[in-house]
């Protein structure tokens, strides 16, 4: 199945940002190999950098393809400042991308020219962007202290207790087995906020993924019939 340009170029996009992003899972989950692909990912953001500077004139070249090469350059650099430790930055640039993704959900049900799978890949790639900040507030409390209910310190090494943590903090579940230090009071109180923003944006396009979209532009071109009364009645 052929696509419109629009419905290409954000399907190449879409594509590099999915690489990217379960690329930056596989960091997140083993923090051992951060130091390692960091360097890759700041080659990846430095090229499509200048990818954008050297078509900023090309008039083939779409205001969304300039915003979605700079969302993806966000991600990469997102997933350089988790790999160093900065973890308030890359949370603020996981932020900004989950707005955009959610945003290009919503223009993606609004758009005709693009197919339902590439929406789909959009909320998929939303999920993922809201595990990354799931993850990234876990390492912060493991820098930062978590406490048992007896206030006996977590280890730092044992990196499930604090995944566990952050996705009880973000779903606003708080089964009191453990509380963060005062150190860490703060990213505890911003999660459960990011979990009510965010979660709701995804209540928002839950729905339009179940409904179903009309037949593709392209389809059409190539002779697909549409189905219609007679098609109906005849099955």
């Amino acid at each position: 199945m052929q696509t419109t340009d629009l419905g290409q170029r954000d399907y190449h996009f879409q594509l590099l940002r999915g690489i990217v992003i379960v690329a930056g899972l596989a960091i997140a989950l083993v923090p051992g190999l951060a130091l390692w692909v960091l360097p890759l990912f700041l080659l990846f953001a430095l090229v499509h950098l200048y990818w954008v500077v050297r078509h900023v004139e090309d008039p083939e070249i779409t205001f969304h393809d300039r915003v979605n090469a700079y969302h993806l350059i966000l991600i990469e650099l997102a997933l350089g400042f988790v790999g160093v430790g900065i973890h308030s930055v890359a949370l603020a640039f996981f932020m900004i991308s989950a707005i955009y993704l959610a945003y290009t959900c919503r223009r993606y049900e609004m758009s005709k020219d693009v197919p339902a799978r590439q929406h789909g890949l959009a909320a998929l790639q939303y999920v993922a962007i809201l595990f990354l900040m799931i993850i990234v507030f876990a390492r912060a409390y493991q820098e930062h202290g978590l406490l048992h209910a007896n206030n006996v310190q977590v280890p730092e090494s044992d990196h499930f207790t604090h995944l566990y943590f952050s996705m009880v903090t973000w779903t606003t579940l708080g089964f009191g087995d453990f509380k963060p230090t005062a150190d860490a009071q703060a990213w505890a109180a911003l999660e459960g906020l990011c979990g009510y923003v965010f979660l709701g944006l995804f209540l928002l396009i839950i729905p339009s993924l179940l409904r179903p979209k009309e037949l593709h532009p392209a389809q059409a071109r190539a002779g697909e019939p549409e189905p219609g009364p007679a098609s109906r009645s005849d099955s």
